[in-house]
């Protein structure tokens, strides 16, 4: 039997979260999404989690928000970070220093999106 990866989504949008599992639903993840990011920060406090791929531009905080509070909960998980609208806050430095693996572009590709994903798990965080 396969081992399946525990995937956290989190995302303001709900409906990029329900995309994002449609488009994951044949991998070997158990997906927990939220729209809540301090939801999704309690369930990472309670469970193993292999990979936590962020929205950056949510209401309540942004993904390097999350990122930061997860220093001090998860320090294995990969982080991926999405967006839809890049700008000069995503510098490289501020990525490196939260360890976020990649950055993921909306609208993505859906087998991109995939493969990015089974690649970060296959590699592990940095």
């Amino acid at each position: 039997m396969e081992k399946k990866s525990t995937l956290v989504i989190v995302d303001d949008d709900t409906y990029i979260l329900k995309a994002i599992q449609r488009v994951l639903a044949n991998g070997p993840y158990n997906i927990a999404a939220y729209a809540d990011p301090k939801e999704a920060l309690q369930f990472i406090r309670e469970n193993k989690v292999d990979l936590i791929l962020s929205d950056f531009h949510m209401g309540s905080m942004t993904g390097f928000d999350l990122f930061a509070a997860c220093d001090n909960i998860n320090k294995t998980a990969v982080r991926l970070l999405m967006t839809g609208t890049p700008d000069a806050s995503l510098e490289v430095n501020r990525l490196s220093s939260l360890k976020i693996e990649k950055v993921i572009f909306k609208p993505w590709d859906n087998d991109t999106f995939c493969k990015t994903i089974a690649q970060a798990l296959s590699v592990g965080p940095a």
